[in-house]
């Protein structure tokens, strides 16, 4: 059902949430490595960005709010996705109810400038997309290069089901994640392995038949195993049981 499975390089990084943002590993010492493990590419936190195109990139994962960009953050963001290769990229929207409609311009103009790219929009929690009622109408009065990425392994499937009953074309790119209904912690895959087959077989039932990115996994969140050596690791073994799939 998977036509490629990403490594999301925000994975690899134990400063994924820190208040300065910078990263505390050069990205282009694990591309081999990525690639030799099995993986088709990175999604692309965009502070491992850096000036000489790296290689691999199939989605570059932004976290500038495009109601609250100026035109010059737009054009830099837009020139940085150009220069990585992406085919696709991520973004969110803010937490007012009036963002998404605030958002619209700008992503249009983003869209003019990245026209090999599509925009796929992570519609979290905690945003205001985060309701397919919301969401859904906004997505389907956009043009047809932007479409919405899903986490079906979370605890709330709705918005999973609403998404292909109503805008299943829109669907373009799946993020992986899961946490341990033991600990609350992000764990292996393999940790729950009929929960993880159930919710990927629905999928394939439902149509699905695209690209996924292995978002998270064991140790991230903090702790002695949110080291990138020991995160790759599991990361290669939730790769294989997806493969085993």
């Amino acid at each position: 059902m998977f036509t490629e499975i990403y490594l999301g390089s925000v994975l690899l990084e134990p400063k994924r949430w820190s208040k300065d943002r910078l990263p505390s590993i050069h990205l282009r010492d694990w591309t081999d490595r990525m690639k030799s493990a099995g993986f088709d590419g990175w999604e692309l936190w965009e502070f491992h960005d850096q000036p000489l195109p790296l290689g691999g990139v199939r989605v570059y994962n932004s976290y500038l709010l495009p109601e609250e960009a100026s035109p010059g953050q737009l054009a830099d963001l837009a020139a940085r996705v150009n220069r990585s290769g992406a085919g696709s990229l991520k973004f969110n929207v803010g937490k007012d109810p009036d963002a998404p409609a605030r958002a619209v311009p700008a992503l249009l103009k983003l869209a003019e400038s990245v026209p090999a790219v599509d925009l796929l929009c992570e519609c979290h929690p905690g945003t205001a997309l985060e309701d397919p009622a919301a969401a859904l109408p906004w997505l389907q009065a956009l043009p047809e290069r932007f479409g919405v990425i899903l986490h079906p392994l979370g605890e709330n499937n709705d918005f999973t089901l609403a998404c292909f009953t109503h805008i299943p074309d829109r669907v373009r790119l799946l993020h992986l994640q899961m946490k341990s209904p033991a600990t609350g912690k992000r764990a292996c895959l393999e940790e729950c392995p009929d929960f993880v087959r159930d919710r990927l077989e629905e999928l394939h039932t439902l149509g699905y038949h695209g690209p996924a990115t292995l978002e998270f996994t064991l140790g991230v969140g903090g702790g002695p195993e949110d080291l990138p050596e020991t995160l790759f690791q599991h990361a290669v073994k939730d790769l294989g049981f997806l493969r085993s799939l």
